[in-house]
């Protein structure tokens, strides 16, 4: 009987699975019923669009996402095998120690539990625990990329809010019209918020 295995963010090739049949879930993942025993490879990106295996792991990734179907009997068997094949991928270290696993349908399984593990049980059905898991993804892909989000307070009347805009992901932007200003929530790397003090805060204080 085919099994349900998962899922990659980052173009990453899972080489030991075959896809049987896409069942789209929220967050433009998609869960895929597979083989576990299939040697033809199936690469998955954000949203779960297949690419060719044989890009191989030269693509860049920032997290390795696992979803597994709890209810499933080869549930454990999913849970030993697809590791094995991330390792036989020679992916960095950094990259294999920071998989998120995703248990879902816990629906299904009343009182479900992960024992011993930092795994997000959820239901995509049911949207039990969703917010958690964007939570978790986003938190891990901001460790991953070296981001952070800031929220700004910014003059209108200067260059500030533009080179947010070309240097860093304006996620929101609040203006006070009294004050002339705004505070703008962004993601931001370390890198760039370094230029940013230098540019327009440190100047502004001399």
């Amino acid at each position: 009987m085919p099994a349900f295995s998962q899922l990659c963010i980052g173009h990453l090739p899972v080489k030991t699975l075959k896809r049987r049949k896409r069942r789209p879930l929220k967050f433009g993942v998609t869960q895929t019923q597979a083989s576990a025993d299939d040697e033809q490879g199936t690469q998955w990106g954000v949203g779960g669009l297949p690419e060719p295996a044989a890009r191989g792991p030269s693509a860049p990734q920032d997290l390795v996402v696992h979803v597994r179907d709890v209810s499933r009997p080869e549930t454990e068997l999913q849970k030993a095998s697809v590791p094995a094949a991330l390792r036989g991928l020679r992916l960095p270290a950094s990259l294999l120690d920071s998989v998120l696993e995703v248990h879902n349908k816990v629906d299904l399984v009343p009182g479900y539990s992960p024992a011993g593990s930092q795994a997000v049980a959820m239901s995509a059905l049911l949207g039990h625990r969703l917010p958690e898991l964007r939570a978790r993804l986003e938190d891990a892909v901001l460790r991953a990329t070296g981001r952070q989000v800031l929220t700004l307070r910014v003059r209108l009347a200067g260059a500030q809010l533009s080179w947010l805009y070309q240097e860093a992901t304006v996620q929101d932007v609040d203006v006070i019209p009294d004050a002339g200003a705004a505070n703008v929530r962004v993601v931001i790397s370390s890198s760039a918020y370094s230029k940013f003090r230098k540019l327009f805060l440190e100047s502004a204080s001399q």
